[in-house]
């Protein structure tokens, strides 16, 4: 499990599993908002099967789903995501 506090305040925690040096499964949670309700899930989604040391590839994958898809994003950012998942593997 990885948290960190982002610059606004906002806790991000993750819980990672890992296969074979990949990213299994990934929770995201924490006292931030993000809108619509379902984005945190698909965030998590996006990160599935990229190996756990890869964080450029990570943070692409999720800025990029951020910005196609206009996710609204308060009190975090994606840097604070791979900054949780950083703490979670150290």
């Amino acid at each position: 499990m990885g948290e960190h506090k982002s610059h606004g305040g906002k806790l991000v925690k993750v819980i990672i599993s890992i296969d074979e040096g990949r990213i299994h499964d990934i929770v995201i949670t924490g006292d931030f908002f993000i809108e619509p309700p379902d984005a945190v899930q698909k965030l998590c989604e996006k990160l599935r099967n990229i190996g756990m040391n890869d964080y450029h590839l990570m943070e692409r994958a999720l800025e990029d789903y951020v910005k196609r898809n206009n996710i609204m994003m308060l009190g975090v950012t994606v840097n604070d995501f791979i900054e949780a998942i950083r703490k979670a593997f150290s």
